[in-house]
């Protein structure tokens, strides 16, 4: 096998393949990247036994073939000079790798070896763009657990993907047991098939990360014949395939559903920040944030966090109440997680965040205060019990 490739085009395929391989499973050549020249591009795999991704990128090949290399080739070529011209030969079980300032070697792997990837029968397929598929992930995934196979409760750690093909509508679902979120866009697809998958979140997080914001993703999935047991999606340069978790998802709609006896606007700014700072101060010996408390009262916010290394207060008054307290002189207390309450913040695509609150020990909705024409979202917080003063 013999190549010619740009340092820039070789570094990104092998970045990302490099990413996705097995680093810690007990069968060697699935450490390494599978690489294979022909018609013009060379492909570069990762796969950990849940996911590939495959990479393409643009070279010129005089001798095709294929081969397994270990992940230092990916580091080597991204430390080159940039607008270095790579050569590349394959022969006997050595890779020689040369430039215009060094020549290295490495030995290689058979590709005979390479355990035979899965490959999706797209019975249902649609397009979304790049740039809407990563506004979605990236205003949910904070609510799934890192997914570990073999895990007791998969669905914790999963990314649940809808799409309905009379509204249009391409929605992302995430829950961890102790909150969840909903992002949904309306996508411009011509697909007249509804579509439905529960992914690991960890390729869904993998996916976020590699993809060109501009491209075209097309998202294909087996239908029930086959067991449903594969999604994919692809770009012109990427091609991911992951198993799916099959089981039935936590009926997330329903957990939404609350009947709130205060309704605020908050603006996202402020309260982001007195948050940092009341927990810079309250955290544990570790450093790990403890809990928050949020007192509402007809005037504004305080918020609390205390541990038995100290204490802080703030409060905040530029709010606005949409329902208040039925009783204004009676403070309506309830605590959080503090990472989960700021998680779910941060990612409102307004300035201004509106929280639903029914009772101290009751799950807390968080959304924009406007509405949202581009990406529509909502989060719950199930509350924390606060230690008694």
């Amino acid at each position: 096998m013999k190549f010619r490739i740009t340092k820039e085009e070789f570094a990104n395929a092998l970045g990302v393949a490099a990413g996705s391989v097995a680093t810690k499973s007990s069968i060697e050549i699935l450490k390494g990247i599978f690489l294979r020249a022909s018609d013009g591009k060379i492909e570069a795999v990762g796969y950990d036994c849940v996911k590939y991704v495959r990479a393409v990128a643009t070279a010129s090949v005089s001798e095709a073939g294929s081969f397994v290399v270990d992940t230092k080739l990916s580091a080597l070529i991204a430390r080159l000079p940039e607008g270095t011209e790579v050569e590349c030969t394959a022969s006997d079980g050595i890779l020689t790798v040369c430039c215009e300032n060094g020549t290295y070697k490495m030995s290689v792997m058979s590709a005979e070896d390479y355990p035979e990837l899965p490959e999706v029968e797209k019975d249902f397929s649609f397009t979304v763009s790049a740039r809407q598929l990563i506004d979605v992930l990236r205003t949910i995934e904070h609510a799934a657990q890192p997914y570990c196979p073999g895990m007791a409760r998969p669905m914790l750690a999963a990314i649940k993907l809808e799409y309905n093909s009379n509204s249009k509508t391409f929605r992302g679902v995430a829950l961890d047991g102790y909150r969840a979120s909903v992002a949904e866009i309306i996508v411009d697809s011509e697909s007249d098939v509804d579509f439905s998958a529960i992914v690991p979140s960890d390729t869904m997080r993998k996916l976020s990360k590699i993809i060109d914001k501009n491209a075209e993703v097309t998202i294909s999935c087996s239908g029930p014949r086959s067991g449903n047991h594969h999604v994919s999606f692809e770009t012109q340069d990427v091609y991911v395939v992951s198993g799916v978790i099959n089981g039935e998802y936590l009926d997330y709609d329903k957990v939404f559903q609350i009947d709130p006896s205060i309704v605020v606007a908050v603006d996202k700014k402020a309260f982001i920040e007195s948050c940092e700072r009341v927990t810079l101060i309250a955290c544990s010996k570790s450093g790990t944030p403890t809990s928050i408390s949020l007192s509402f009262s007809k005037t504004g916010i305080k918020i609390v966090g205390r541990t038995a290394l100290g204490g802080a207060e703030e409060f905040l008054d530029n709010i606005e109440y949409i329902c208040a307290p039925a009783d204004t002189d009676k403070e309506f207390v309830i605590g959080f997680n503090k990472q989960y309450l700021l998680d779910a913040v941060k990612v409102i695509n307004d300035d201004t965040f509106r929280m639903k609150l029914e009772a101290p020990l009751k799950q807390a909705v968080i959304e924009p205060n406007e509405s949202q024409d581009d990406l529509k979202q909502k989060h719950l917080v199930l509350p924390v019990r606060l230690p008694k003063q």
